[in-house]
């Protein structure tokens, strides 16, 4: 299938972040990708109007999950640029019933793109920051728990990791560590919410437990890392795929409905891409 492959310009051996992505205006895609984040904010922004619980703020927030749900689709197929696409649309249409959470969405791209390799370039000192925040955040929301492990075994064993990777795992370590106290403490002074989790959550679970067996067949991936070190190896994708499955099975078991949709663009991303392995890319098989 012929792709634009939305290569971005960073995309250098001297890229200086292990996870950043820029957006390239001459690529469809990522025209795309802003045209949907405006839409996604005047959609969301017009109906924080109308709805007690959203206001324009949250709507901003609400529209940067949309765009990153586009995100999550290059990462789970990156050789089709319409997975992304499509997604960027279901996450949209999803919130318009229920709001994500930019953050906690942001954090699950972080531990995909890391899983997935396609950026492969190796942790920078700027990046130390960003582990130690994401550890932190990941640690004192337990929706969170799959991505923050997700991004562990990533420093533990992924080779573009590079020279610091004793020190990402001693940040990954002291944020998480924050990130635990945190969460005790809250636990300790009754200010964490319990979450009733129904059979409406479960129900959720199951069906992207089923989107990610679909989505996790084996694929065939051409793409180069955008550091232009080499493929993106295919199990990489696989595994990024199962990876996202398993944190929206995680979200709704624990968080019930409400944690489930919070990372709505997560499951989003992971249902196209799932289609598109059933019904267009049935045949796709890695070498």
């Amino acid at each position: 299938m012929q792709t634009d492959r939305y290569r971005l310009p960073m995309a250098t051996p001297t890229a200086q972040s292990a996870w950043a992505r820029n957006i390239d205006a001459s690529y469809p895609s990522n025209v795309f990708a802003v045209v949907g984040f405006v839409v996604a904010l005047v959609a969301l922004g017009g109906m924080s109007f109308f709805v007690d619980d959203l206001n324009l703020v949250g709507a901003l927030f609400a529209a940067v999950a949309v765009f990153l749900g586009w995100a999550i689709g290059r990462e789970l197929d990156p050789d089709t640029p319409w997975v992304a696409n499509i997604a960027l649309v279901a996450a949209l249409v999803a919130a318009l019933f229920f709001t994500p959470a930019a953050l906690a969405t942001g954090v699950v791209l972080i531990a995909l793109r890391s899983v997935a390799g396609t950026v492969g370039s190796p942790l920078s000192r700027l990046d130390l920051v960003v582990v130690a925040g994401l550890a932190a955040f990941a640690a004192s929301d337990p929706v969170l728990w799959v991505a923050g492990l997700a991004v562990l075994a990533w420093l533990l064993r992924a080779p573009e990791v590079g020279d610091l990777r004793s020190w990402g795992l001693g940040a990954f370590v002291g944020g998480a560590v924050v990130g635990l106290g945190f969460l005790w403490y809250q636990w300790s002074t009754d200010a964490f919410e319990s979450v009733e989790v129904t059979g409406t959550a479960y129900a959720l679970a199951a069906v992207a437990g089923l989107a990610m067996l679909l989505a996790a067949r084996p694929l065939a991936v051409t793409s180069l890392t955008d550091s232009g070190s080499g493929p993106i190896a295919w199990a990489r994708v696989r595994s990024a795929r199962i990876a996202a499955g398993a944190s929206c099975m995680w979200a709704a078991v624990i968080g019930g409905v409400d944690g489930f949709w919070s990372i709505g663009p997560v499951f989003a991303a992971l249902a196209v891409a799932a289609v598109f392995r059933v019904f267009v890319q049935p045949a796709s098989k890695p070498e």
